[in-house]
């Protein structure tokens, strides 16, 4: 009977010590303090690299839509920016009738993909150039 009171005694020791256990939460600690900020910097950085891409292919879809028109100047957008000048229709405009690609007047929107098909993110001022001059984050005035 002894005996098997002291397998029984001894079948219960196994696991870990209460100190094993602040040993491995306090590792776990760490790594998470110095992982995240690491994921945070990285996940901002995402925006900036969006913002950066729409500003690219809203110059591009300028330039192709210039160049298939076969226009030098544009009316500037150094004004108020508002929610009409972000969907891009009927835009750019040359004096009073739309520009015109192969007989059909066409706007900024048909040369971009945009997941609502409609607007972009963000607001735009350019020159008679079609030179992107700023990228507004907010509607408004532009500098």
């Amino acid at each position: 009977m002894r005996k098997l009171a002291q397998k029984l005694v001894r079948g219960n020791e196994a696991g870990f010590s209460l100190m094993e256990l602040l040993v491995a939460i306090g590792i776990m600690a760490a790594i998470a303090a110095v992982t995240v900020p690491l994921v945070t910097k990285f996940a901002s950085s995402g925006e900036s690299g969006a913002q950066s891409a729409e500003k690219t292919n809203v110059q591009t879809a300028m330039d192709t839509l210039m160049a298939e028109a076969a226009v030098t100047v544009i009316d500037a957008k150094k004004g108020n920016t508002t929610a009409a000048i972000q969907d891009w229709t009927a835009l750019p405009l040359k004096g009073t009738a739309a520009i015109q690609v192969g007989g059909a007047n066409v706007d900024l929107a048909d040369y971009m993909r945009m997941t609502t098909a409609d607007e972009t993110k963000y607001w735009y001022c350019y020159d008679t150039d079609g030179k992107i001059l700023e990228q507004r984050t907010t509607a408004g005035n532009c500098a």
